[in-house]
């Protein structure tokens, strides 16, 4: 019992800690005794936030009630600091998120995702001055010549069916970048193309090292590059869906590439759902063609819905008379963002649209696909 309560008050210790850390990246004016005393309590708080991941490790879903904080409150926190004008604090953020790559990507992978795409994005903007750009970028090189990080951001998103291709999109801007500005003179070779060509270089010498030559590594490397082909073939038929001059033929398309098989719509209805799960295509065109009233877009629903059975924690997916929660009952607030089809299609069935409680349901299952 003594050693119960002992791990109950270091919880509840732990936990007070990140809420005050939170508190503190957020902005809340009560932790903030003086003006002055703002940047300093901040990086404070994003040196604490670091050691908490540095000091859990892997061990963190040893404790359930920590990941969510950690997943949502905490990681989102240090993200408003990430493009940060003051180094100090943009500096710690990215150490934070490097540290959760290292030790946490399993529980933290949309996180990491956003991160990159948040920092690639800000790269690409010039929205800065050039110390900052530089700054960042020399940073990244620091994280690209670790024997780890390249390899796990190729292999956890590039190679993954369902996540973008963020070392690829990396590449393609230090590529971009590392070519020096011409003008009248000779071409001016400054820092950031240096550094450019050095994020770029390190990136493919660490994935080559951390594969090898062994014959595992090779059958390593012919298993990825079949994702990759795979993931390339997803993403040429989400562009031919999610153009309309061409998505009225989407479904001969995609038994084309091979990628759902011959047959009846009953027959093919599951495949098309898993489909609109793990392809990129435009969600707001998914929620159209779902919420047509034609048999063959009900079937496709009906399955549709069944794909997030697993992944919704018991919640109940259909009311009494069969009808699917999440996009039976709407918070009047989301209705704005809701694809018109769907909208439409439930509003004519003269469903109540007004109940909040599964406002996150339709968020989650309909619009940004459990990604919160």
């Amino acid at each position: 019992d003594d050693a119960d309560s002992s791990g109950l008050t270091g919880f509840i210790g732990l936990e007070t800690l990140l809420d005050f850390v939170c508190g503190i990246l957020e902005g809340q004016t009560q932790y903030f005794p003086a003006e002055s005393l703002i940047l300093d309590l901040r990086e404070l708080g994003l040196t604490l936030a670091i050691r908490f991941i540095e000091m859990v490790g892997i061990v963190l879903p040893q404790y359930p009630q920590l990941v969510p904080f950690v997943q949502l409150r905490l990681s989102r926190a240090v993200l408003l600091h990430l493009t940060s004008e003051h180094l100090i604090l943009q500096a710690l953020s990215l150490r934070f998120f490097f540290t959760v790559a290292v030790y946490q990507h399993g529980l933290m992978k949309t996180q990491i995702e956003f991160f990159l795409s948040t920092l690639i994005r800000w790269l690409e903007s010039k929205n800065h001055n050039y110390e900052q750009h530089e700054f960042v970028l020399e940073t990244l090189a620091d994280f690209c010549r670790d024997p780890n990080f390249p390899g796990l951001v190729y292999l956890n998103y590039d190679c993954d069916l369902t996540s973008p291709n963020l070392l690829e999109n990396l590449a393609k801007f230090v590529y971009k970048n590392a070519t020096p500005v011409v003008g009248q003179g000779p071409p001016q070779v400054l820092t950031s193309n240096v550094l450019s060509l050095e994020i770029l270089l390190s990136s493919v010498q660490t994935i080559l090292n951390r594969l090898g030559n062994s014959p595992v590594a090779q059958m390593k490397m012919e298993t990825f590059r079949e994702k990759k082909k795979v993931k390339s073939i997803l993403q040429a038929a989400a562009d031919f869906f999610n153009d309309e001059k061409t998505n009225k033929n989407w479904i001969p398309h995609l038994q084309s590439a091979k990628l759902i098989p011959e047959g009846n719509m009953e027959t093919i209805a599951p495949y098309l759902a898993i489909y609109l799960r793990v392809a990129p295509v435009h969600k707001k065109i998914v929620g159209e063609y779902l919420g047509k009233s034609k048999p063959e877009n009900i079937q496709v629903l009906d399955a549709y819905i069944r794909t997030f059975t697993h992944s919704m924690s018991g919640l109940p997916l259909r009311d009494e008379s069969g009808s699917p929660y999440f996009v039976a009952y709407l918070h009047p607030q989301t209705l704005a963002g809701c694809p018109a089809g769907l909208l439409d299609t439930f509003r004519s069935k003269g469903r109540p649209l007004s109940k909040p409680k599964y406002t996150l349901l339709f968020i989650v299952n309909s619009t940004c696909e459990g990604k919160v």
